[in-house]
Protein backbone atom coordinates (compact mmCIF):
# COMPACT_ATOMS: atom_id res chain seq x y z
CA UNK A 1 0.00 0.00 0.00
CA UNK A 2 3.04 2.29 0.03
CA UNK A 3 2.32 5.64 1.69
CA UNK A 4 -1.30 4.55 2.15
CA UNK A 5 -0.28 1.84 4.60
CA UNK A 6 -1.96 2.29 7.98
CA UNK A 7 -4.44 4.90 6.75
CA UNK A 8 -8.19 4.32 6.82
CA UNK A 9 -10.31 4.45 3.68
CA UNK A 10 -12.15 7.42 5.20
CA UNK A 11 -8.86 9.33 5.59
CA UNK A 12 -7.75 8.49 2.05
CA UNK A 13 -11.15 9.44 0.64
CA UNK A 14 -10.93 12.80 2.41
CA UNK A 15 -7.28 13.62 1.68
CA UNK A 16 -6.86 12.02 -1.78
CA UNK A 17 -10.35 11.74 -3.26
CA UNK A 18 -9.28 11.55 -6.91
CA UNK A 19 -6.67 8.87 -6.30
CA UNK A 20 -9.05 6.93 -4.07
CA UNK A 21 -11.73 7.05 -6.78
CA UNK A 22 -9.19 5.90 -9.38
CA UNK A 23 -8.28 2.98 -7.13
CA UNK A 24 -11.92 1.91 -7.08
CA UNK A 25 -12.33 2.08 -10.84
CA UNK A 26 -8.93 0.59 -11.73
CA UNK A 27 -8.34 -1.81 -8.82
CA UNK A 28 -6.17 -4.14 -10.89
CA UNK A 29 -3.78 -1.47 -12.23
CA UNK A 30 -3.87 1.30 -9.62
CA UNK A 31 -0.68 1.84 -7.59
CA UNK A 32 -0.84 3.86 -4.39
CA UNK A 33 2.19 6.16 -4.05
CA UNK A 34 5.17 3.95 -3.21
CA UNK A 35 3.03 0.78 -3.43
CA UNK A 36 2.12 -1.84 -5.96
CA UNK A 37 -0.97 -2.70 -7.96
CA UNK A 38 -2.72 -6.06 -7.78
CA UNK A 39 -1.19 -6.81 -11.19
CA UNK A 40 2.26 -6.06 -9.72
CA UNK A 41 1.46 -8.26 -6.73
CA UNK A 42 0.31 -11.05 -9.03
CA UNK A 43 3.52 -10.82 -11.07
CA UNK A 44 5.54 -11.05 -7.86
CA UNK A 45 3.75 -13.83 -5.94
CA UNK A 46 2.43 -16.26 -8.57
CA UNK A 47 5.93 -17.38 -9.61
CA UNK A 48 6.67 -18.02 -5.92
CA UNK A 49 3.64 -20.28 -5.55
CA UNK A 50 4.47 -22.05 -8.80
CA UNK A 51 7.96 -22.66 -7.43
CA UNK A 52 6.50 -24.06 -4.20
CA UNK A 53 4.46 -26.55 -6.19
CA UNK A 54 7.47 -27.57 -8.26
CA UNK A 55 9.60 -27.96 -5.13
CA UNK A 56 6.91 -30.10 -3.55
CA UNK A 57 6.77 -32.38 -6.57
CA UNK A 58 10.54 -32.70 -6.97
CA UNK A 59 11.22 -33.27 -3.26
CA UNK A 60 8.20 -35.49 -2.57
CA UNK A 61 6.84 -32.99 -0.05
CA UNK A 62 3.29 -33.64 1.10
CA UNK A 63 2.50 -30.18 2.41
CA UNK A 64 3.81 -26.64 2.16
CA UNK A 65 2.63 -23.98 4.61
CA UNK A 66 2.51 -20.36 3.51
CA UNK A 67 1.38 -17.62 5.91
CA UNK A 68 0.46 -14.38 4.20
CA UNK A 69 -2.01 -11.52 4.00
CA UNK A 70 -5.37 -11.29 2.26
CA UNK A 71 -4.06 -9.54 -0.87
CA UNK A 72 -1.73 -12.42 -1.69
CA UNK A 73 -4.46 -14.96 -0.96
CA UNK A 74 -6.91 -13.12 -3.21
CA UNK A 75 -4.35 -13.00 -6.03
CA UNK A 76 -3.62 -16.72 -5.71
CA UNK A 77 -7.28 -17.77 -5.47
CA UNK A 78 -8.26 -15.50 -8.37
CA UNK A 79 -5.55 -17.09 -10.50
CA UNK A 80 -6.58 -20.64 -9.55
CA UNK A 81 -10.27 -19.94 -10.22
CA UNK A 82 -9.73 -17.81 -13.34
CA UNK A 83 -11.21 -14.68 -11.75
CA UNK A 84 -10.13 -11.38 -13.29
CA UNK A 85 -8.21 -9.15 -10.89
CA UNK A 86 -10.85 -6.45 -11.44
CA UNK A 87 -13.20 -8.70 -9.43
CA UNK A 88 -10.63 -9.56 -6.75
CA UNK A 89 -12.78 -8.31 -3.87
CA UNK A 90 -15.52 -10.78 -4.75
CA UNK A 91 -13.26 -13.26 -2.97
CA UNK A 92 -14.29 -12.95 0.67
CA UNK A 93 -11.59 -13.62 3.24
CA UNK A 94 -11.97 -13.66 7.02
CA UNK A 95 -9.20 -12.77 9.46
CA UNK A 96 -6.99 -15.79 10.20
CA UNK A 97 -8.77 -17.87 7.57
CA UNK A 98 -7.11 -21.09 6.51
CA UNK A 99 -7.05 -22.06 2.83
CA UNK A 100 -6.12 -25.57 1.82
CA UNK A 101 -5.06 -25.79 -1.80
CA UNK A 102 -4.50 -29.21 -3.25
CA UNK A 103 -2.93 -30.28 -6.49
CA UNK A 104 -4.61 -33.57 -7.27
CA UNK A 105 -3.39 -34.42 -10.72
Amino acid sequence: MGTWDGKSFAELCETMPQQFERRGSQIDHFRPPGGESFNDLSDRVLPFFKGCGEAGESQQLNRILVVTHAGVIRVLVSSLLGINLKQIFQIKIDYCQLFLISNTT
